[in-house]
């Protein structure tokens, strides 16, 4: 190395590093220190063998040189056999690049770029990028997997990411930050939805002793009952303050029958607290249960504050076999501790009135609290699996934690893992009631495909509350996406005052009303469209918002605001290299299933012109907007020998189709069934017809297409069916028209 003189040349980089490291020194500092030196033995040995330089240690990890790909892949295949021999957990990212020397350090775009692959995978596997992979074609024996395009922290450009998949090496399921193009708001949906709806059931006839139905029953909530002394807790009236502000909460957030706690007041004279001894007196308000609340100062000096809670059955006068969680701070603090009980009651109860309502233990529900939050989070929506696992270990019996996991496989196009807990379900669980077994039959037609079922699932749980936001925004993406109903839709979005509704808070809010905004152009009611874009335009944060505003854009012709969406897009913060091309594209397709020529041309030229290793596909569908089938075909035969996915094989077969060579076009057709995996959903007769109906066979066409219905493939705007270009030799056929409307719902 030199130590002052700058050198740029180009390597291939290994990064290597103990996955778990930091927990495993903070447990066992031993066992970690052990790890790092046996790592490093393995490397020194195996790097050498691979003409392979070790520049750096970083603790736990590694920085290995090679001046050639295949070196470096195969060092990184042989370390991760000894790493499994030894238990050492390591991840390995390698790239091809410029980098540089300088003062005994090395840096630069190849040493940054395979840092951040290592960093997304999993232990025992090998991350590659795209550059890794071209070097790799006249080596058979390294297979490779596409894991998809991966924005990576202070790298201007989208990686491609591949794992190496032979040699048993590990693979992960999903990579955080990967993007997907295609829509999919039902993934941001379900699970949010249903866990908070599933939130309070509970089996009245399964361990009958630990369950009980509240709902119309109503309840009241005397004083808190304090042990020690502080004078400033004294003077606040804290007992008086938590029951008052725990009604409350129940009532107007959880809309919880609760005595109201003013008349419950003047009931007493002001002696409320003699309820909390007195079940008749609060048996002829009227109350079937008491939530009874206690509280104490802990502590050396005092200085801690815990609340506990009770729930009292008024008939015969015991508590309720439930834990309730408690709640801790500190003494000064004592209204955080109350918002906290009120999170925590008023979160059982919430939505819930007829409903069916379930405690779990403590342990339980507080995993079970952990896994919503990272659910939340999509950040850390990867360890809500964890919590899960644990919740569900706390108390088998905790169904939340159940149907939580399924929307979490839902999510993650886990579908064997989704079937199976519902087959897991449904035999501890023999004895659900009607409601519950109506819920879990959502998830099963949905695993199944099964879109009309799933739809008419989903309305029997939003007929038990029209104006749940949540259930009621499923629905409408249901209606949209499973059924193309746009009337359905919009019944459904009037269903909950929208006008006052805060865009800038609510993101589920946001895609209620851009499926209205789809819903409307589809009418169409341009009018009511053009009122809700220009409401949605300022909040617009993700791909699919924007889509949305261009559909109706370029709707009405609006070209300049069609040009600002764009800009909008390509500026905001997290915005992909191909972000501009692939919007163009989208725009070209729906101006050309508007019929808009011109429109056409302007803006699939304008796709065609960012040339690059991940647009390539966005280029070859323009070219295929504008009829330059060569052109296409050649980038998309590239494509097929990098990345013979069946997307691409699609696009390739719909080309042999215009361009009239239909023994390649059938050729393509029995690839996608040789292709055609496991949970597919229609999109095989659905890439299948498109080919026949650019054949000019427009019967098979149909029957395909119709297959893809039933097998559960959905209207995505500005993709499928109407919205798909390659579809239009189809708009003039009533059968295909009569197809896209079978599944409307009468008004």
């Amino acid at each position: 190395m030199a130590s002052n003189i700058e050198k740029r040349k180009l390597a291939a980089v290994m990064f290597a590093d103990i996955e778990g490291y930091t927990a495993l020194f903070q447990k066992n500092e031993g066992d970690a220190f052990n790890l790092v030196e046996q790592h490093r033995e393995d490397l020194q040995q195996i790097s050498i063998q691979h003409n392979g330089q070790v520049v750096k240690y970083y603790g736990d990890g590694s920085l290995t040189l090679f001046n050639s790909v295949i070196d470096a892949v195969k060092c990184a295949i042989e370390l991760q056999e000894a790493s499994g021999r030894h238990s050492v957990p390591l991840r390995i990212g390698i790239h091809m690049g410029e980098m540089i020397e300088k003062n005994e350090d090395v840096y630069g775009d190849a040493v940054n770029v395979a840092s951040r692959i290592q960093a997304i995978g999993v232990k025992g596997s090998i991350l590659v990028s795209r550059t890794v992979i071209d070097e790799l074609k006249n080596h058979p024996a390294i297979v490779s997997k596409s894991l998809g395009t991966v924005d990576l922290k202070n790298v201007k450009e989208p990686v491609e990411v591949f794992a190496i998949v032979s040699h048993g090496l590990a693979i992960p399921q999903v990579l955080p930050g990967s993007r997907k193009k295609y829509r999919n708001r039902i993934y941001y949906m379900v699970g949010a939805v249903f866990f908070v709806v599933i939130a309070g059931y509970l089996f009245k006839d399964v361990l009958k002793s630990k369950y009980i139905q509240l709902g119309e029953d109503c309840i009241i909530i005397p004083p808190f009952k304090g042990y020690g002394t502080n004078p400033q807790l004294e003077s606040s009236n804290l007992g008086d303050l938590a029951a008052s502000i725990l009604s409350k909460a129940m009532s107007e957030s959880a809309k919880v029958d609760i005595i109201n706690y003013t008349s419950a007041l003047l009931y007493t004279n002001v002696n409320l607290a003699s309820i909390s001894d007195n079940p008749i007196g609060a048996r002829r308000m009227g109350a079937k249960f008491m939530i009874q609340g206690n509280y104490a100062l802990e502590g050396i000096k005092q200085d801690s504050l815990r609340f506990w809670m009770q729930i009292v059955d008024l008939n015969t006068n015991q508590n309720l076999p439930f834990t309730i969680p408690e709640v801790h701070c500190k003494a000064d603090d004592y209204m955080g501790c109350i918002d906290n009980v009120c999170n925590i009651m008023a979160g059982y109860w919430k939505s819930k009135k007829d409903y069916l309502f379930q405690f779990a233990n403590d342990s339980a529900y507080l995993a079970f609290l952990s896994a919503q939050k990272k659910w939340a989070d999509r950040n850390y929506d990867d360890q809500t699996k964890a919590y899960l696992i644990k919740a569900i270990n706390y108390d088998p019996k905790f169904l939340d934690a159940w149907f939580l996991m399924l929307d979490y496989f839902h999510n993650h196009k886990l579908y064997k893992e989704g079937r199976d807990t519902i087959r897991l379900i449904e035999s501890r669980f023999p004895s659900l009631e009607q409601r519950q077994q109506d819920y879990l039959g959502y998830y099963k037609y949905d695993f199944d495909g099964k879109n009309v079922l799933a739809f008419k699932s989903c309305l029997k749980e939003l007929n038990q509350n029209k104006k749940d936001l949540f259930v009621n925004t499923t629905a409408m993406v249901m209606a949209m996406e499973y059924l193309n109903d746009p009337a359905t839709t919009i019944h459904l979005f009037n269903l909950i005052e929208n006008d006052s509704i805060d865009l800038g808070t609510c993101s589920y809010c946001i895609v209620r009303s851009n499926i209205a905004l789809n819903a409307f152009v589809d009418l169409p009611n341009l009018e009511k469209a053009g009122e809700l874009a220009a409401r949605i335009r300022p909040f617009a944060r993700e791909t699919t918002h924007f889509i949305d505003l261009i559909e109706y854009y370029i709707k009405i012709k609006d070209t300049t605001s069609v040009n600002d969406i764009i800009q909008m897009a390509v500026n905001r913060e997290g915005s992909s290299a191909d972000e501009e091309p692939y919007l163009c594209l989208m725009t070209a397709r729906m101006a050309a299933v508007n019929g808009d020529v011109s429109l056409k041309n302007r803006y699939a030229q304008r796709a065609i012109q960012y040339k690059g290793a991940n647009t390539k596909s966005t280029v070859a569908r323009a070219q295929m907007l504008i009829g330059d089938l060569e052109a296409a075909k050649k980038n998309i035969l590239e494509s097929v020998a990098s990345n013979p996915d069946a997307n691409t094989y699609s696009n390739l077969g719909v080309i042999y189709a215009r361009q009239g060579d239909k023994v390649k076009a059938n050729e393509i057709i029995q690839k996608l069934s040789d292709l055609k995996g496991d949970n597919d959903f229609g999109k095989t007769p659905y890439q299948q017809g498109k080919i026949k109906a650019n054949l000019g066979e427009y019967d098979e066409a149909i029957k395909y297409l119709n297959s893809s219905l039933d097998a559960g493939y959905r209207f995505l705007i500005a993709y499928s069916f109407q919205q798909d270009p390659d579809l239009i030799v189809l708009n003039s056929n009533p059968q295909y028209q009569a197809m896209l409307l079978k599944n409307r719902q009468p008004q």
